[in-house]
């Protein structure tokens, strides 16, 4: 159950960002850490679109690096991130 000041909080956020950001943004919400390639999977977006919207999210201070792990279908690390 989402709390008032956390719809209220998201409800704000909302205003802010694009359609595509939105989308990126509740990808993250429900399912943090998550990384790239995983947003892109679940979202049914190209990776070249979630890249850039994942920065823009960033560069709003909406969501933060959570840490570096290793992906699990590629074996390499890949940053993971979550909502502020």
């Amino acid at each position: 159950m989402m709390k008032n000041t956390s719809l209220e909080a998201f409800m704000s956020i909302r205003v802010d960002i694009g359609k595509r950001q939105l989308e990126v943004y509740k990808i993250i919400k429900k399912f943090q850490p998550i990384n790239n390639r995983e947003i892109a999977k679940r979202s049914c977006l190209p990776i070249n679109s979630v890249t850039p919207r994942v920065k823009e999210l960033r560069d709003k201070g909406i969501i933060r690096k959570h840490g570096i792990a290793i992906d699990t279908k590629t074996n390499r690390k890949a940053i993971c991130w979550s909502c502020v």
